[in-house]
């Protein structure tokens, strides 16, 4: 899946991956979500947090593309 020029690969069985998508894809402009590719390209990961506190992971893998995952903490 491409999220706002990215490559982004997720479980889809995984636990709210789909809240995570949506809130990077379709509730964040491109701009507001560069900043957390940014992160993960520079540091590994990124966390961010939805507006009703649904925690995910942006990993960035050496290949090229990242994978979000959820988070419990």
């Amino acid at each position: 899946m491409t999220v706002h020029g990215h490559t982004v690969k997720f479980d889809p069985s995984g636990h709210n991956i789909k809240i995570g998508l949506h809130y990077l894809e379709d509730h964040l402009s491109s701009e507001e979500a560069e900043p957390f590719f940014t992160q993960a390209k520079n540091h590994s990961s990124a966390q961010f947090s939805t507006s009703d506190d649904y925690k995910f992971t942006l990993v960035h893998h050496d290949s090229g593309y990242y994978e979000i995952t959820a988070r419990d903490y």
